[in-house]
């Protein structure tokens, strides 16, 4: 039983440690670039991801 209860915890702790860091690192690299609001009063936004058109 505490074997099992010892496995269980390792991969609960594995996982959100992995999550953390990869949601950590998503948010670093996605940039918000705001166009403001068109005459509808919709909200624009461009998702930029640190690349350039040569994909670089």
């Amino acid at each position: 039983m505490k074997k099992n209860s010892k496995s269980l915890a390792l991969a609960v702790s594995l996982f959100m440690l992995v999550f953390l860091a990869s949601s950590a690192f998503a948010e670093m690299v996605q940039k918000h670039v705001n166009f403001g609001q068109d005459a509808n009063k919709m909200q624009w936004y461009l998702m930029t991801y640190g690349k350039n058109d040569d994909g670089i």
